[in-house]
């Protein structure tokens, strides 16, 4: 847990998430232990008293959490988070949240965009209770038809079916792993991280130490401090080399897991460390529950403080996560349970499952009301460019020709023909470029992808005839088929390098070859061929900046802390990096490049507003407001020629 924690405030361990897999592994085996006595002792098991023991334990502290967090998201959670709180309460109150997360948030648990969700870390609560939903019923069925069926006996057979789901389980997830996805969003990988399958194999890890002969056991201490030193050190090491870059969980996850296994076969924990460690291990689920939405609150009311606010949010969420077990389970919920179990269980469990619902409920009013406050209009304001690029259908990557909606034909009967193609960066200048086309008596065809770099992949992420790749192919071949006079290209280098993992292109040099390759074949068109160069963007300087990721509570009463605070792109590695590939690509092609950035970033200071106007929608693209205010420069470019 307190990996997962230092994890989430980024504070020291960069991998640190892979503390759900221990906490998977040693989840496994405390459990296991439970179900394997049980049945050893009694040749069953009392379905009702699991259950009964894991909603009491579960149940209402969850509920509270929930309850708590909806109430005071409309003010304290992300404006950009919107309804994703609500839902994935819901979702959350019947242990489906890693279903919800896999088919609603497309970017996966690393994405930027999970970061706002304040309930994003209840996944893993669904994983557990959904494996332990199936796995004792599984065991039983399986002890029971060993007595009377067969000659082996009821440990052999569970060995073997632990074993298996093991392989199983591991295989699938491998797989899935490395499965190709789209460009922002591995589907297969999603599916690995969040799916019970593709997880089950590192409860299995701790449930079959529980099943080892004894003879396996490590009886002498130095072999016991062996292991123990491997399994912590294991664990230390995966923490601080993985990241979120690594593709995970993979092949990968086996380190920790098997890190842990060892851990626990040692049976020999560090023994300065062992009161606090019991102590934290006592209220690890009230912190595991808490912490997360206190650091998502946090940044969202000092949304630029840095990590210093996330380490202390942390801290500070071991004080809510006592106080719930020490008076809402050890004081309310064993007093209501002590003289009628089975009746206040059942209250306790549909009390636990309805209370949430009650305060999506009541919440509901209360958004209402927040986003009518004049703090939330203007992050709504800024806001609006990306909800318009969102929406675009001209950004859907249909390719440029006979099937370019109407919609996306600006002035169709101009004198000139202007092709505008790209990804969203592209689309960010629409307002700016219709106005180009009435200024320059031109028919102007609008053709874009967002998400879909201009570069030919060896390893089109969604397949051979995917999206991005598809777009990229057939717009080509319009363009060498009916060549237009001009044709004026927008497209991300920088994104592409951040996720140049998924493309299977390793190199800058190489990258600077396709993207070549890819204006040259335009060129050879006859058409005068313009590259917009890439704006030095608040994410090069400030990832984790964006309007939206303020809280409601942190626009109204400092709205300047919304803002953005300023870069200079000469300060940025990657305005160099950029910069460097397209001037290398434009020179060997002959291709014109427009450098924008005075106009958006004057005198080489890129801020929130040039001359009044707002300029970021997010750390990404601009405002509209800005894309019209560049219309001028554009049209002067265009009529002055090469």
């Amino acid at each position: 847990m307190l990996l997962v924690v230092l994890y989430h405030a980024q504070a020291i361990f960069h991998g640190g998430y892979i503390g759900v897999d221990v906490f998977f592994v040693i989840s496994g085996f405390v459990i296991g232990r439970l179900l394997v006595d049980e049945l050893t002792s009694t040749g069953g098991l009392s379905f009702r008293s699991f259950y009964a023991r894991r909603f009491r334990r579960i149940l209402p502290a969850l509920a509270l959490m929930l309850m708590i967090v909806v109430l005071v998201s409309p003010m304290l959670a992300p404006i950009a988070a919107g309804g994703v709180t609500n839902a994935t309460a819901a979702a959350s109150a019947l242990f489906s949240a890693n279903g919800y997360l896999f088919i609603h948030d497309a970017g996966g648990y690393f994405a930027t965009a999970s970061t706002l969700n304040p309930l994003l870390h209840t996944w893993s609560l669904a994983v557990e209770e959904q494996f332990y939903l199936a796995i004792p019923a599984v065991l039983f069925v399986l002890w029971r038809l060993t007595i009377r069926r067969t000659r082996l006996s009821p440990i052999t057979t569970a060995r073997i079916l632990i074993a298996t789901i093991t392989i199983v389980s591991l295989a699938l997830c491998i797989a899935l792993s490395f499965m190709p996805g789209t460009f922002h969003s591995r589907t297969g990988l999603s599916f690995a991280y969040f799916a019970p399958v593709t997880r089950a194999w590192e409860f299995c890890a701790g449930l079959g130490l529980v099943l080892l002969p004894a003879r396996w056991a490590a009886s002498r201490t130095l072999t016991r401090s062996a292991l123990g030193i491997a399994g912590y050190g294991g664990i230390i090491a995966s923490a601080l080399l993985l990241s979120d870059a690594t593709t995970f969980p993979g092949y990968i996850a086996i380190l920790p897991v098997a890190a842990t296994a060892l851990a626990i076969h040692a049976a020999a924990p560090v023994p300065r460390l062992a009161r606090p460690m019991i102590w934290l291990g006592d209220n690890s689920y009230g912190w595991y529950l808490w912490h997360w939405p206190l650091i998502v609150f946090a940044a969202a009311y000092w949304p630029q403080a840095g990590r210093s606010i996330l380490v202390l949010a942390a801290a500070i969420s071991i004080v809510p996560a006592v106080l719930s077990r020490q008076l809402l389970e050890q004081r309310l919920i064993m007093r209501v349970t002590r003289d009628h179990m089975r009746r206040s269980t059942a209250l306790i469990t549909i009390a636990s499952l309805a209370l949430p619902f009650l305060a999506i409920t009541l919440s509901k009013p209360i958004t209402t009301r927040v986003h009518s406050t004049s703090g939330v209009e203007q992050i709504d304001a800024m806001t609006a460019s990306q909800q318009a690029l969102q929406a675009n259908e001209c950004g859907m990557q249909v390719p440029l020709g006979v099937r370019t909606p109407a919609a996306c034909v600006s002035n169709p009967t101009g004198a000139t023909t202007i092709a505008f193609i790209g990804d969203s960066n592209s689309t960010q200048y629409d307002v700016a470029l219709n106005a180009v086309a009435q200024g320059a008596d031109a028919r102007l065809e609008r053709a874009t992808a967002s998400g879909c770099p201009m570069i030919p992949s060896p390893n089109p992420p969604e397949g051979p005839d995917g999206g991005c790749a598809k777009y990229l192919t057939e717009t080509l071949a319009e363009l060498q088929a009916h060549p237009r006079d001009i044709v004026i290209i927008s497209t991300s280098t920088s994104e592409w390098l951040e996720y140049s993992r998924y493309r299977g292109v390793p190199t800058i040099g190489d990258y600077t070859d396709r993207f070549s390759s890819v204006l040259q074949t335009i060129a050879d068109t006859g058409s005068r061929t313009i590259l917009i160069g890439e704006l030095p963007k608040p994410r090069w300087a400030n990832p984790s900046w964006g309007p939206a990721k303020c809280s409601a509570l942190a626009a109204n009463r400092d709205f300047d802390r919304c803002l953005y605070q300023g870069h200079r792109p000469e300060s940025t590695p990657m305005s160099a990096t950029v910069l460097s590939i397209e001037t290398d690509a434009t020179r060997a092609t002959g291709v014109e490049r427009w450098d924008l950035t005075e106009e958006i970033c004057p005198d080489d200071l890129c801020t929130a507003f040039v001359d009044g106007i707002s300029v970021w929608s997010d750390n990404d693209h601009i405002t509209l407001d800005a894309a019209n205010r560049l219309a001028p420069a554009l049209l002067e470019r265009l009529r002055s020629g090469p």
